[in-house]
């Protein structure tokens, strides 16, 4: 690629993350990367193909930079709050911070996001706090099914009946990691 088109290499790698060739999509965000060190995109692109491979902690790295370059963006502190409320990974896993930054993305989206409230609800479970749980997850199907969303309202509504079992909510562990 010509040094004055480094954009197409995210291009590129979103479209291989597509593919599933996550380790090609990853190498060629690292080049971006050191061409344009700035750039939110690129990590997020990058924490995403990380998350892909179930390298939790990686994604979670790219995200934080992320946040670090545009703060506040509702979508980017989802992601952390749900990667630490639902990792299997004991030692990547904070409620509290999980609490934090999706109540942040709840306010910045004022309630109006199934996704962010899902995430919120999931948080607040994973705090202990299952009788706000309940709620948050009942506003999210709500809004889901508002928004025409059975699908979402289902899987919400999956965690729902956990959390009235005084059960958090998280993600089985990765089979293995996907190095294609």
């Amino acid at each position: 690629l010509a040094p004055e088109q480094p954009r197409l290499l995210i291009v590129l790698a979103s479209e291989l993350l597509r593919l599933g060739r996550l380790t090609e999509a990853a190498e060629y965000l690292r080049v971006f990367l050191r061409v344009e060190p700035e750039d939110a995109m690129g990590y997020l692109t990058l924490a995403q193909v990380r998350r892909a491979q179930g390298a939790t902690r990686l994604a979670l790295e790219q995200y934080q930079r992320v946040d670090e370059l545009q703060p506040d963006r509702p979508g980017v502190l989802n992601e952390m709050a749900w990667l630490r409320a639902v990792t299997p990974d004991a030692g990547l896993r904070d409620p509290a911070a999980a609490v934090r930054l999706a109540t942040r993305a709840a306010l910045l989206t004022d309630r109006s996001d199934p996704n962010i409230l899902d995430t919120l609800a999931a948080a607040l479970a994973a705090a202990g706090r299952f009788d706000d749980a309940e709620r948050t997850a009942g506003e999210a199907i709500g809004l889901a099914r508002r928004g025409n969303d059975e699908s979402l309202a289902a899987d919400i509504a999956q965690r729902l009946a956990g959390y009235q079992l005084g059960r958090p909510f998280l993600e089985p562990p990765p089979l293995a990691p996907q190095t294609r």
